[in-house]
């Protein structure tokens, strides 16, 4: 029984993720290029998120699993969805007044100051630090950073997963408590992903060879048409680049455009604590 509703979720998941792109490394010519802070946020959003307007930060709420399973089956919009969709936004635009004050971007560009990568020249590809905000289907939120770089034929996705959860009060809440840890996490995530990404230039996170599968809260945080829990859940593979004693990271195919509760979040290079992998099996 087990088997087959793993199963069902998977058939599921690839009915939502039609155009799975494989991650791949930064290649000298474009970063030859250099890269350049930018003020923006990914065009279009996937699906099931919402900007908190005029910052840095995407909302990604649970949301109904008849809706979701609806979207998947039928590419065609009903009312259900679009009413969905409107209150993801007013959700979103409650956060403004406690999110904005703390700047994803301008943290960002204290951490990256002085970086190689960094260019003021004609050409150089926008780099957009942002903050995935998905709520959990155990009723936890979670956040992770995101630094992206976007060129003609490649995006690099660069995700740092934040280690606090918070709960739906919390987040509502914003107290100073919360607030002074965001920015610290954000800012140390942001040194994280700088160094990831000037080895990736560098031509050093070219993996182990070693492929597995993982599952992440951070990841799918809706449960699978009430099919299959979010914590057991494993989403599509990855290589393993490397790991330590208490944390991994992982570069992984994924299909940006999909739902972004249900595997949209997937590409890219991770750097995960191991607690937050609640599935995880190297592949023999």
């Amino acid at each position: 029984m087990k088997h087959l509703t793993v199963c069902l979720a998977w058939a599921l998941l690839l009915a939502g993720c039609a155009n799975v792109q494989q991650s791949r490394p930064l290649q000298a010519d474009l970063a030859g290029k250099g890269l350049q802070l930018t003020r923006a946020l990914p065009s279009p959003l996937p699906a099931g998120s919402a900007a908190i307007p005029g910052t840095q930060y995407i909302i990604v709420s649970a949301g109904s699993t008849v809706a979701q399973l609806v979207d998947m089956l039928n590419p065609i919009p009903f009312v259900g969805g679009l009413a969905e969709d409107e209150m993801r936004k007013r959700q979103a635009s409650g956060y403004r007044s406690h999110y904005a004050q703390v700047d994803p971007f301008a943290i960002a560009t204290a951490q990256l100051a002085g970086s190689p990568l960094l260019s003021g020249q004609s050409g150089a590809l926008p780099l957009k630090p942002l903050v995935y905000i998905m709520e959990g289907s155990d009723a936890r939120w979670r956040l992770s950073l995101v630094f992206r770089v976007e060129a003609p034929n490649w995006v690099g996705r660069f995700m740092y997963h934040l280690p606090t959860t918070y709960s739906s009060e919390e987040m509502a809440s914003a107290s100073s408590s919360t607030v002074d840890t965001l920015r610290q996490e954000i800012a140390a995530g942001s040194d994280v992903l700088r160094q990831l990404m000037e080895r990736d230039a560098r031509g050093e996170l070219k993996g182990s060879g070693t492929q597995a599968e993982f599952g992440s809260l951070y990841i799918i945080g809706r449960d699978l048409a009430g099919v299959v829990s979010a914590s057991r859940l494993p989403f599509g593979k990855a290589e393993i680049i490397e790991e330590g004693p208490d944390y991994m990271v992982l570069r992984a195919s994924g299909d940006l455009h999909a739902d972004a509760a249900t595997g949209a979040l997937a590409y890219g290079v991770h750097y995960f604590r191991r607690e937050q992998l609640n599935e995880f099996r190297k592949k023999p």
